[in-house]
């Protein structure tokens, strides 16, 4: 009888860090997508600062109305 209930709170031991083992790799998987997000999201910011940016330097370069309606 004592054995039995040896065996089965070892049994449940395992299933326990297993369980854990899991809850780790899960957090981590998170983690990496939240860097992800934020790498995503630092990396739109910039591309819309250098669009604007360049469109600016285009506007500076010509003078002419047509240019602007042709770059819209």
């Amino acid at each position: 009888m004592i054995k039995k209930e040896l065996e089965n709170q070892r049994k449940n031991l395992q299933q326990i860090q297993q369980l854990e083992l899991k809850n780790e790799k899960t957090l981590k998987e998170i983690s990496k997508i939240k860097r992800l997000k934020r790498a995503k999201g630092i990396t739109l910011i910039a591309l819309i600062i250098t669009i604007l940016f360049s469109y600016d330097e285009k506007l500076k370069c010509s003078n002419s109305k047509g240019f602007l309606l042709a770059t819209i």
